[in-house]
C-alpha cells in the first residue's frame, strides 16, 4: 500500500523489524537517501558511499543476495513491482573498495 518507493522502503524496514532481520531494521532507511555510511574494516576510515554509485560493485547478476533476509527483501520489491527498489538494494548487498587502503569488502560488513 507504499505511495512511493520511499514508503515502500520504510515498509520493508518495519518488516525486517518484526522478522528480526538483523542490522537491517535500522539500516534499510539508507536507501532512502542514497548514500550508505560505512566503515572500512581494514582501516576503519569512515566513508560515505552513493548507492548506487561509482564506488560500489552490486550483488553478481544471476545471484540473489547474500543472506536470506537479503532475499527476502530483494523478493518483496520484486513481487510488489518497486523495480528501482529492487536494483538498488542489489547495490546495497554489493562490495565497494576504500579509497583509504584499497581494501574491497561487502557493505554489509561495513555498516555501523
Amino acid at each position: 500500500h507504499a505511495a512511493n518507493d520511499i514508503e515502500f522502503v520504510y515498509g520493508l524496514q518495519a518488516v525486517v523489524a518484526f522478522e528480526s532481520g538483523g542490522g537491517w531494521q535500522h539500516k534499510l532507511e539508507c536507501l532512502t537517501d542514497g548514500e550508505v555510511d560505512l566503515q572500512c574494516p581494514r582501516c576503519d576510515n569512515e566513508l560515505l558511499v552513493e548507492i548506487p554509485g561509482d564506488q560500489v560493485v552490486p550483488v553478481i547478476s544471476g545471484y540473489l543476495a547474500p543472506g536470506p533476509v537479503e532475499d527476502r527483501l530483494h523478493t518483496l520489491a520484486l513481487k510488489h513491482r518497486r523495480w528501482q527498489v529492487a536494483y538498488e538494494l542489489r547495490f546495497l548487498f554489493g562490495t565497494t573498495t576504500c579509497p583509504n587502503c584499497a581494501a574491497i569488502f561487502q557493505i554489509p560488513t561495513g555498516m555501523r
